[in-house]
């Protein structure tokens, strides 16, 4: 966002009335309103990481006319599964790698949002009793599963206890298919807000093309789980990298400025522990931005008042120290749907937004709301397991692109994308 147009940003902040501390000020409805069908693109050749693909990749999935690469998975040899909007093109079907294409009406079919598997085709696919398991399929996580939350049609005993197959590396992903395509349909969903006015430091630091400090300070997804490029998530082709290094990429590309990228992610940790490690982990740098994954199914059984107290202390903490900052905080996301591992996660990103707007620092910590996208997903039809690398908790190269985009529209504002109504 130029000079201006974030001065007046501010300015009409604060023109609005201010709730919950004086943080959040109240947008205008666009209850009235509808987005206007973004410009047609050409199709790019991907099928491995590259300036192009970037360029693709983070094009955001709530507005633009071509989707890259959004994974499916199919569980039974006819099984079905469902795409975020209704392709009015097919540009491929691929392998999860990208290295195998797939053929219409011999793979697949496709009618409306619905993908199904041609039987007797080549697509990959999980056997019903492969996926919802009767033994776990790993000694040191036993995932079991919600049986409402099983398919219909399946020929499942539901007398037995099942479990979700849950593997790490590229065994998961390696039943993903990616379909690239156009449509005609537009979001409808809750869209990522402009938050330029909550890190204007950072971004006046920028540009002034001034080189910055950027600290990731999270559990699994904070060290790169599991995008294809990293050891997460096998090292395969498109070797796409951890969603941080994409914006990394996206700032110095942009900004023509140096970024100092410092990450002390540590996979598995809860809300505690990234309280209990703040001063040997963050303490002691010189940070101009620090992006902080909230943990969610690690906090699962963590009640509200626990969990919160963890998150603003921290704030505390960090704020202390680094009082010419800016805070980026990402929500939470469910895990999957169909496990029991769901708990307190679905509750918690609600949390976060009471626990900064009664911070002090309110107005220097921006919200990062990709539950948002992902919750539309799930009432579009699609299910966790199309978009997660692990099965459970871990996110695949389409669902990281989340993280980047809402990430990028949290900072960047209309400077990243400007969605036109009409």
């Amino acid at each position: 966002m130029n000079k201006f147009k974030r001065i007046m940003t501010l300015v009409l902040c604060g023109c609005f009335t201010f709730c919950l501390a004086g943080c959040y000020e109240k947008e205008p409805s666009d209850d009235n309103k509808t987005l206007v069908l973004p410009e047609e693109k050409e199709f790019s050749t991907l099928t491995t990481w590259n300036d192009e693909m970037f360029d693709a990749y983070v094009r955001p999935y709530w507005y633009t006319r071509e989707i890259y690469n959004e994974t499916v998975v199919f569980v039974g040899e006819e099984g079905v599964a469902t795409l975020m909007y209704e392709p009015r093109e097919i540009n491929s079907v691929r392998s999860y790698d990208l290295l195998t294409d797939y053929q219409e009406g011999k793979d697949y079919e496709i009618e409306g949002t619905q993908i199904k598997r041609v039987k007797g085709g080549n697509l990959p696919y999980w056997k019903p009793d492969e996926y919802f398991l009767e033994k776990s399929n790993n000694s040191s996580v036993s995932i079991t599963v919600n049986h409402s939350k099983i398919d219909e049609g399946l020929d499942l005993d539901d007398s037995i206890q099942r479990y979700l197959r849950y593997d790490e590396g590229a065994k998961i992903t390696s039943k993903q298919i990616a379909v690239t395509y156009r449509t005609d349909r537009l979001y409808d969903g809750v869209l990522p807000k402009n938050q330029t006015d909550k890190v204007v430091d950072f971004v006046e630091k920028l540009e002034a093309g001034e080189d910055v400090n950027i600290m990731i300070y999270g559990p699994s997804t904070g060290v790169g789980c599991n995008a294809s490029g990293t050891s997460y998530g096998g090292n395969i082709n498109p070797y796409m990298p951890a969603f941080y290094d994409i914006l990394v990429k996206y700032i110095e590309k942009n900004y023509g400025v140096n970024v100092n990228l410092m990450n002390e992610s540590v996979g598995g940790w809860k809300s505690s522990d990234l309280l209990a490690n703040y001063d040997k982990k963050i303490k002691n740098k010189e940070i101009d931005l620090m992006f902080y994954i909230c943990p969610g199914s690690n906090d699962g059984q963590t009640s509200e008042a626990t969990y919160s107290a963890n998150l603003s202390l921290t704030f505390q903490k960090f704020f202390k120290d680094y009082p010419n900052a800016n805070l980026v905080v990402q929500t939470p996301t469910t895990p999957n749907e169909q496990s029991t591992w769901v708990g307190n996660t679905p509750k918690m990103p609600a949390w976060v937004d009471a626990v900064v707007a009664e911070s002090e620092d309110c107005n220097r910590i921006a919200v990062s709301h990709v539950d948002e996208i992902f919750n539309w997903m799930l009432i579009k039809g699609k299910r966790g397991r199309d978009f997660l690398a692990n099965n459970i908790n871990h996110y695949n190269d389409f669902a990281l692109r989340v993280y980047v985009q809402c990430a990028l529209k949290t900072i960047f504002g209309y400077d990243y994308v400007e969605e036109i109504y009409e």
